[in-house]
């Protein structure tokens, strides 16, 4: 069994809208990922996320703080 340890803090920023940042992570810069990406969202107080939605996939979306 392979063990794979990668920091997000590695990982970078792929896009950032003033204070707003977004990180993604998928097979191509995390080579355990099969199949499933994943994205972490920083947001300023009082901004919102733009809708989107997926013709394809599920999305799991939380609030840390």
């Amino acid at each position: 069994m392979a063990l794979h340890i990668k920091h997000i803090a590695d990982m970078p920023i792929t896009e950032q809208s003033g204070a707003n940042k977004r990180m993604k992570v998928t097979k191509s810069n995390f080579e355990a990922l099969s199949g499933v990406s994943f994205y972490h969202l920083w947001l300023e107080k009082q901004s919102a996320r733009t809708p989107h939605w997926h013709a394809n996939a599920d999305e799991l979306g939380y609030c840390l703080t």
